[in-house]
């Protein structure tokens, strides 16, 4: 073989390595992403869309509340001051009645409106484009769900910018009717009520973005497939939302992306400033600030926890004057919640041995009250020398729980008891069998904890309708109950 011979057969492999290795990395990322399951698309549409449909609603709904209240302010301002209210009202101003009309129509304005970097929205819109990238490979059955993936989180984009921009417009408009109106109506309760509705309108709006922020089932199993793509991790650097806020990023040419940085100081530089600043200072200056630091640490945190003790939401000048129900801002699957009791003994001298057994569905009205519902049913089982299982009874149950300190809690009841056995749903028709029951007693939670169970509590009742049964029953009544 000659030379020329040689150095041409070397050039071409030159020539070919790299392309095989492209196309390897192409290969391989093709493969790894049929493996991400086609669920993790669907679901993920639908997450986005019931968020994007939670934002909107409550957005109009805010709205419509505020326009109401406002149209009332205005009645009174006319009469107390028309000037002012001529000002407050004039053509062209923005009011809580000209936003809601441009929700509506979809056409608020959201220019010069800067959108906050949000690190997990940025990470699911960029695997969603990678996803889609690969989807002429892909199985057919990817393709539509991942362009309706991709077009609800560009509608969920507007609309958070939207109610970005609209929480921004409340918060002004508040504060020019509460300047306004206060010196001509004082404390009106419409002022009252639109301020209580602003601030529950951005705690919900906060609540809401927690949910959509929370991974589900598919979701985790796809991030694990994706994240260890490499392909993906150069996709990132080149398409995400992190590297567009750096100016126009511009390939160099080896696979990494380059930022237009300049005039920013790095961290190098920064931390040389401030030792060089402490040096300055003397022997003692780094032990001086950093015992500084710690106090001023613990000031800030002494500071975060009264905001939250007194109903804040942490975002600073929104302090409300007035102590929120946290639960207002909760969905109503969150206040919901789902409890089991279980109840041993004889509650007659008629009855064999029992076990009464109840599910419970509750509501939060806040975070130290709850009521709710009930059913039991009662099992014979004779004695464990004779086991008999028989139907004893069935129970119709109400309840309120009121909480008090260190776990403790007043809670009372009204329930109707049939404790009659009986073999069909006819027997429960006589009316004679049903046994009415007042409970008033104390409970106490403890932190009895596990992947199943939420909370567990005692209860110990008084019975105050005990002696006016056909046959007297138990006065105190101890059950054991469980949160799901």
């Amino acid at each position: 073989m000659s030379i020329r011979t040689l150095i041409s057969l070397i050039w071409f492999l030159l020539q070919i390595v790299p392309h095989a290795g492209a196309q390897s990395r192409v290969v391989d990322s093709v493969v790894t992403v049929t493996k991400v399951p086609l669920k993790y698309i669907t679901s993920t549409k639908v997450k986005i869309t019931t968020y994007t449909d939670r934002v909107t609603t409550k957005t109009i709904k805010t709205l419509t509340k505020l326009a109401k209240w406002e149209a009332k302010i205005k009645t009174l301002l006319e009469k107390a001051s028309p000037a002012t209210a001529a000002q407050l009202f004039a053509d062209g101003s923005i009011s809580f009645a000209s936003m809601l009309a441009a929700a509506k129509a979809g056409q608020v304005s959201i220019a010069g409106y800067q959108a906050k970097y949000d690190a997990y929205q940025d990470q699911l819109t960029t695997q969603l484009n990678f996803v889609a990238a690969q989807q002429a490979t892909l199985d057919k059955k990817f393709i539509q769900p991942i362009s309706a993936a991709k077009t609800a989180i560009n509608h969920l984009d507007s609309v958070e910018q939207v109610s970005a921009v609209m929480q921004q417009q409340i918060k002004a408009r508040k504060q020019a009717l509460v300047q306004a109106a206060l010196q001509h109506l004082g404390k009106s309760k419409y002022l009252s009520k639109i301020n209580k509705e602003a601030y529950y309108y951005a705690a919900t709006l906060k609540n809401y973005k927690a949910l959509f922020q929370e991974p589900g089932k598919f979701e985790a199993t796809a991030l694990a497939i994706i994240d260890k793509i490499p392909a993906f991790k150069q996709f990132f650097k080149q398409h995400s939302m992190l590297t567009n806020l750096f100016g126009n990023a511009a390939n160099n040419g080896t696979g990494a992306v380059t930022a237009n940085l300049a005039g920013l100081q790095t961290r190098a530089g920064v931390n040389q400033l401030i030792q060089g600043r402490i040096a300055a200072g003397g022997p003692n200056a780094a032990a001086q600030v950093s015992q500084n630091m710690q106090a001023a640490q613990a000031q800030l945190q002494q500071l975060k926890n009264e905001i939250f003790k007194n109903g804040g939401n942490g975002d600073v000048g929104e302090l409300p004057d007035f102590k929120p129900n946290e639960q207002k801002s909760k969905t109503l699957k969150q206040r919901l919640v789902f409890g089991s009791n279980v109840q041993f003994g004889k509650p007659s001298r008629a009855a064999n041995s029992q076990a009464n057994i109840a599910l419970s569905l509750g509501y939060k009205l806040n975070n130290n009250s709850e009521i709710g519902i009930g059913a039991a049913y009662q099992l014979g089982y004779g004695s464990i020398q004779r086991l008999r299982l028989r139907h004893e009874g069935i129970g119709l149950r109400s309840y309120i729980d009121l909480k008090l300190k260190k776990g403790f809690l007043i809670s009372g009841g009204y329930e109707l008891n049939y404790g009659n056995q009986f073999t069909s749903i006819r027997n429960l028709q006589q009316t004679a069998g049903w046994q009415q029951a007042g409970l008033l007693g104390i409970g106490k939670k403890l932190p009895i904890k596990n992947k199943f169970v939420k909370g567990t509590q005692f209860k110990l009742f008084y019975d105050m309708l005990h002696n006016q049964h056909a046959v007297p029953t138990q006065p105190f009544v101890f059950r054991v109950g469980y949160e799901f």
